[in-house]
C-alpha cells in the first residue's frame, strides 16, 4: 500500500511537471527549438510510461501476494487431504459457537466420529488407497449435513461434526444418516470395501459449557462406543466417566494381579445329553481383587486383552489348568478340558512353541485338551487360522469353534479348517424350547455340524425343557447351570470323584 501511494505521488508530480513544461513551451516557443521541445516532451512521456509500468507491476504483485497470503491462511485452517477445516479451525469455531449459543440461549451437539479399523485399510491396501478413501468419506459425511452444520477432520480417521439449530430428533436422525452413508460400499481399483463407524455425542450445555469439556466428553462417548464393539453411537453420560475411571483403576490393578496371585480358575462340567455322564469341562478365568472383590469376566477380560497382558495370563491359565488336569486324571482319561484362546494370542510370535512347551512340562497329553477359539477370530483371518490350527492339530490338540453361529460364512470355513467341535452360542439356547425360529436355527446348526462329523457342545442350558430339546438330537454335550455352575478346583475334584471315579469302581 505504501508503494502504491509513493508511485501515485510521483505520477502526479511528473504529470504536473509535464503539463507545466508544455504550457511554458507554448508561451515561450521562440526561445526553444523544435527539436529540443520535442526531446523534452518525449522524455517526460517516457518517464510517465516507466512509472505507469512500475505501478501496474506492483499492483499485479500485490494482488498475487494477497492471493498467496489467503492461500496460506486457508492451508493453515484446512486439512490438505480433504479440504475440510482442521483441528485448529474446529476449536476456534466451537468456542465461537458456544459464545453464540450462550447469547441466544440455544443448544447444539458435537459428534466425534471415528472410522472403525481404518488402520487395516492402510495395511492391506496401502496409504494411497487409504487417502483416497478418506477423501470419499469426507465428501459423504459433508453430504449428510445441513447448511447450518459444521464438519472438520481432526485426526487421521477422526472427524468432528457440530450440529446447530437442533430439534429433539435431529441428532438421532443425522446419526443414522451418517452410519448409512459410511456403511455403503467403496470401490477402489477393483477392490470393494465396507466400513463402519463409532460415534460419541456430547451436547451443549447439558454435557459441558466449555470447548475443552465438550470435546473431552464426546471423546469419552466414542471410547464407550468402541468398548461396546464399535459400529454404534453412544451419548455422553456421567456414568461413562465413572466407568472410565473404574477401567483405568482396574487396568492398573491388573498389571499386578498375576504376581499377587489374584487370578484363579473355575471349571464348568460338560455332560452328555443322553447318558448324563461327565465328558469334559471348560476352564474359566476369575479375578479376586482385594478391594473390588470377584470382578466379572465381562469387565476385566477385555482389559486384559487391551493392556497386552493376555499372553502372560493365557500362559498362566494353560499351565495351571494342565497341572490340575494331571492331578485329577494322571495319564489316562476320556475327560477333556477346554481352554479358551484369545485372538491376540494367535498372532503372537512363538505362540505355538510356548503352548507345546507348557503342555509337555506338565506331562499332559494334548489329546485331552480342547483349544477354543471364537468364530469371529477364525473368520477375521482364515489363512492365519488355517496355518496355526493345522500346526496345533498336528501336535494332537483338538480345536473347538466357540460362539458358533454368531459370525458369518460359517459353512465355508467348516470345510476348510481342522476343527473337531463347535460350541453353539448361548444366545440361541435361551428360547430354544419356546421360540420356533430359535428352534429351527439350532436344529439346522446341529444337523450341519453333525453331518460334517463335528462334535457339538451347547452352553447355557438351564432348564429341563432345554435339555429335553437337545436330548432328542443324540450326541450333544451340555454345558450350563442345569447340571452345574462353574466350580473352584476343590469342588470340581469332588464332582469328578462323585461322577467319574465312583462309577468306575
Amino acid at each position: 500500500m505504501k508503494a502504491k501511494l509513493i508511485l501515485s505521488i510521483v505520477f502526479l508530480v511528473v504529470s504536473v511537471i509535464a503539463a507545466g513544461l508544455f504550457s511554458f513551451e507554448m508561451e515561450h516557443h521562440a526561445t526553444f527549438t523544435l527539436s529540443l521541445r520535442s526531446l523534452l516532451f518525449f522524455a517526460l512521456i517516457a518517464v510517465f510510461v516507466i512509472f505507469l509500468i512500475v505501478f501496474l507491476l506492483l499492483s499485479f504483485f500485490s494482488k498475487a501476494q494477497k492471493k498467496s497470503s489467503e492461500r496460506m491462511t486457508h492451508l493453515a485452517r484446512h486439512d490438505t487431504l480433504t479440504d475440510l477445516p482442521n483441528r485448529t479451525s474446529f476449536f476456534a469455531f466451537l468456542k465461537e459457537n458456544i459464545a453464540k449459543a450462550k447469547e441466544n440461549n440455544s443448544y447444539f451437539a458435537l459428534i466425534y466420529l471415528d472410522i472403525d479399523h481404518f488402520k487395516t485399510i492402510n495395511d492391506n491396501f496401502g496409504h494411497e488407497i487409504g487417502d483416497r478413501l478418506l477423501q470419499v468419506i469426507a465428501r459423504r459425511l459433508y453430504s449428510c449435513l445441513r447448511e447450518s452444520d459444521y464438519i472438520a477432520r481432526i485426526g487421521g480417521d477422526a472427524f468432528a461434526i457440530v450440529l446447530t439449530k437442533l430439534v429433539s430428533l435431529d441428532v438421532d436422525e443425522i446419526v443414522r444418516r451418517l452410519q448409512m452413508t459410511i456403511g455403503a460400499s467403496y470401490n477402489f481399483d477393483e477392490n470393494e470395501v465396507r466400513l463402519t463407524t463409532s460415534m460419541g455425542v456430547a451436547r451443549f450445555p447439558k454435557d459441558g459449557e466449555t470447548a475443552l469439556t465438550i470435546i473431552k466428553h464426546a471423546e469419552i462417548a466414542v471410547y464407550a462406543a468402541k468398548d461396546q464393539g464399535r459400529n454404534n453411537c453412544q451419548f455422553f453420560t456421567e456414568q461413562l466417566i465413572k466407568d472410565r475411571l473404574q477401567d483405568a483403576y482396574m487396568e492398573n490393578a491388573l498389571a499386578f494381579a498375576l504376581e499377587r496371585d489374584e487370578f484363579f480358575l473355575m471349571y464348568q462340567p460338560q455332560v452328555h445329553a443322553v447318558t448324563k455322564k461327565l465328558v469334559g469341562m471348560e476352564v474359566l478365568l476369575r479375578w479376586r481383587h482385594p478391594k473390588l472383590g470377584v470382578v466379572s469376566p465381562a469387565k476385566f477380560v477385555p482389559l486384559v486383552e487391551k493392556t497386552g497382558l493376555i499372553g502372560q495370563v493365557s500362559e498362566w491359565i494353560l499351565a495351571t489348568a494342565c497341572k490340575q488336569y494331571k492331578l485329577w486324571f494322571g495319564d489316562k482319561t476320556d475327560i477333556t478340558m477346554s481352554i479358551n484362546l484369545s485372538p491376540r494370542q494367535l498372532i503372537q510370535h512363538g505362540f505355538i512353541e510356548r503352548v507345546i512347551g507348557i503342555v509337555e512340562e506338565a506331562d499332559v497329553s494334548p489329546d485331552g485338551l480342547h483349544l477354543e477359539i471364537t468364530e469371529t477370530a477364525v473368520i477375521s483371518n482364515l489363512d492365519l487360522a488355517d496355518k496355526i490350527l493345522l500346526q496345533l492339530t498336528a501336535k494332537g490338540f483338538q480345536v473347538v469353534v466357540d460362539d458358533f453361529g454368531t459370525g458369518y460364512a460359517s459353512i465355508s470355513y467348516l470345510k476348510r479348517l481342522p476343527i473337531s467341535a463347535v460350541k453353539i452360542d448361548r444366545s440361541f439356547i435361551i428360547n430354544v424350547a419356546t421360540n420356533h425360529n430359535d428352534a429351527v436355527i439350532v436344529e439346522s446348526t446341529l444337523n450341519l455340524a453333525q453331518g460334517l462329523g463335528l462334535e457339538v457342545v451347547v452352553e447355557g442350558v438351564e432348564t429341563e425343557e432345554q435339555l429335553e430339546f437337545f436330548r432328542q438330537h443324540g450326541e450333544v454335550i451340555i454345558q450350563g447351570y442345569y447340571f452345574s455352575e462353574p466350580l473352584i478346583a476343590e469342588v470340581m475334584g469332588r464332582y469328578i470323584d462323585e461322577h467319574v471315579n465312583k462309577s468306575q469302581e
